[in-house]
């Protein structure tokens, strides 16, 4: 379900972060056009459980007139989080024209 506002989006982040023992993000890509930007990334970690988890995602930012991020979604793996050993996987890859 969405959620909105501050308190929506830090409860948001604080559930999202409980998850994990650890967690690191690269951004592979981040492409940006008034008003919405788009970042590639792929996180690498261990779950709180102490297994490890590699997966990758995608995740979308809208901004208002006054630069306050409006809406965002984020799509990633979530295989990564059910499927044992997931994450032994290699995350695909996009190929570009």
């Amino acid at each position: 379900d969405p959620v909105e506002g501050a308190a929506g989006a830090r409860g948001f982040w604080q559930e999202y972060r409980g998850v994990f023992a650890d967690i690191h993000s690269d951004f592979i890509r981040v492409t940006e056009s008034d008003p919405v930007s788009v970042l590639e990334w792929r996180s690498e970690g261990r779950l709180a459980t102490g297994e490890p988890i590699v997966y990758s995602g995608t995740s979308i930012l809208e901004f208002a007139e006054d630069g306050r991020v409006s809406r965002f979604a984020t799509y990633y793996d979530t295989a990564a989080f059910t499927t044992p050993h997931a994450h032994d996987v290699e995350p695909s890859r996009s190929v570009g024209a």
